[in-house]
């Protein structure tokens, strides 16, 4: 960096003095938090290569799995299920947009 020179050790106190990091004392030992949003299709790809790592590492991991998300993907995987079993039929385009003009005008 022209202009600066700033070592490591220095750059990670600066983060952790504007509260960008978080650091935590485990049995006397510093770590780092570090949160990352993974793609549901990547994670499992993440955690193999996490997992890959040498032991001791990372010290604990934490999946964050939203209450509201996790409903959202029960629901789409049983409409899904019931439609490739016929139990429910998709409807065109025009059936939906009656719907929703049928629902304005019940509703204004």
């Amino acid at each position: 960096m022209v202009g600066t020179q700033c070592s490591l050790h220095a750059f990670w106190i600066k983060l952790l003095n504007f509260g960008i990091i978080k650091q935590n004392s485990t049995k006397g030992v510093l770590v780092q938090n570090i949160q990352i949003q993974i793609e549901d299709k990547y994670l499992d790809t993440f955690l193999t290569l996490v997992n890959s790592l040498k032991k001791g590492i990372v010290k604990n991991i934490h999946i964050d799995e939203n209450k509201q998300n996790k409903q959202a993907k029960e629901y789409f995987h049983s409409s899904l299920a019931a439609i490739e079993d016929g139990s429910e039929k998709l409807i065109s385009h025009d059936e939906v947009w009656e719907k929703v003009a049928g629902h304005i005008k019940a509703n204004s």
